[in-house]
């Protein structure tokens, strides 16, 4: 089981819910162990459900288009019950011995017990629970789920009271247990392996482009996908969402800019890296140590019960003592997991409070025109004890390739 229990309970008597219906990508992705296909072939309709009930929420129940159904296999926590919707074809002829997994999936496949429509599937599912064990509040995932399945669930089971809770569950997420820990690990460590894989090949005359095929085929040889990958030559890193350019070449003096973002089992990586080709002046080099400066005084800093507008002013503080008055910043990092962007927020208005077993991904990013981009990022673990970076070489000195 991947997901938090502890927390998972306390959020059935923090929101005095007998049922939690998941809904996002995400948030399905949390309880079950698996994303819903569904949610990528169609990601503005396509519905699956995952729900829980505060008598056994170690245990989950599913509904999911029989298209699809198979993805139950891959379920990481105990299954109470199975619902499906639409029409999907799985023959046999009765042949072939099957597998104790393709028994399963042949059950789950039968066209007798699949329902019309997503919302009738969850009715359904509810009325089974019901019948186990009384649901008189229901949070619901309204991130996920269509006002018109909320309106059919609303007609169909009257005297139930309907509770929003994405904002609750994304909460709950907040705290990462080991295995989501080792998954964030593991995605930063491929993240940071795949940035020095691609510095290999630079020189001058490199374009970007060529540094981010050599980045994404680095992450995907080690089991990880490319998301949001901005990487940026010299001064063109001043804008750098834009995709990356064949006519962008490095020069001697520019500085390579990654801030990279993967994904590994579902689980997000942002780390940032600066690389000065052939020389760096020595104005820029100090604003780097400034900037590094900041990263290790968030690492000493943040512990549990500060806060994100805390701990962004001792960053701020820590650059600007440093030698760079000037700098100026919106946010010094984020919170991150299932989401690239999660609470806190390490911004002058978060009152989020920190706690133990969060992942912040900590960055005091520099932007100009003229020069383009400097820029440390780092995911950092907040533990009890004491706190520690997930990658391998975390904070580094300013490399000259």
């Amino acid at each position: 089981m991947a997901y938090n229990l502890c927390q998972t309970a306390r959020l059935f008597e923090r929101e005095e819910l007998d049922l939690i219906i998941a809904s996002t990508k995400e948030n399905c992705r949390y309880f079950a162990g698996f994303s819903p296909v569904v949610k990528t072939l169609n990601p503005y309709h396509g519905q699956s459900y995952v729900l829980l009930h505060r008598d056994d929420p170690a245990a989950v129940s599913v509904v999911h288009s029989m298209g699809e159904i198979d993805q139950v296999l891959d379920a990481d926590a105990p299954l109470r019950h199975i619902e499906t919707y639409g029409v999907f074809y799985r023959e046999y002829g009765g042949i072939a011995d099957l597998t104790a997994e393709e028994r399963k999936l042949q059950v789950y496949s039968s066209l007798g017990a699949s329902v019309n429509s997503p919302s009738e599937a969850l009715t359904l599912l509810i009325k089974k629970l019901r019948c186990e064990s009384p649901v008189h509040r229901i949070g619901y995932d309204e991130d996920g789920m269509p006002a018109q399945t909320l309106h059919a669930l609303q007609q169909a089971l009257p005297g139930v009271a309907w509770v929003a809770v994405s904002s609750a569950i994304r909460h709950t997420r907040r705290y990462k247990t080991g295995s989501e820990v080792n998954s964030l690990m593991q995605s930063a460590r491929i993240n940071e392996a795949a940035v020095h894989e691609a510095v290999k090949g630079v020189k001058p005359g490199t374009s970007e482009a060529d540094v981010s095929a050599w980045f994404n085929q680095a992450l995907v040889k080690q089991g990880a996908f490319p998301s949001l990958t901005m990487i940026k030559a010299g001064r063109a890193a001043v804008g750098g969402q834009r995709r990356q350019d064949a006519g962008i070449l490095l020069q001697a003096g520019d500085l390579l800019w990654f801030d990279s973002d993967a994904v590994f089992e579902g689980f997000w990586s942002d780390i940032a890296r600066v690389y000065a080709i052939e020389k760096i002046s020595p104005p820029l080099l100090k604003r780097y140590q400034a900037l590094r400066n900041g990263m290790l005084a968030a690492y000493a800093f943040i512990r549990p019960g500060v806060t994100g507008k805390q701990v962004f002013a001792h960053v701020m503080d820590a650059v600007h003592r440093s030698g760079f008055p000037e700098y100026r910043r919106h946010h010094v990092g984020h919170a991150i997991g299932l989401e690239p962007y999660e609470l806190p927020i390490l911004s002058p208005s978060d009152d989020n409070v920190i706690e133990e077993g969060m992942v912040l991904s900590v960055e005091t990013p520099y932007y100009e025109f003229g020069i383009g981009a400097l820029h440390i990022e780092d995911p950092l673990f907040v533990g009890a004890s004491g706190n520690r970076f997930l990658t391998s070489h975390p904070v580094p000195e300013l490399h000259i390739l």
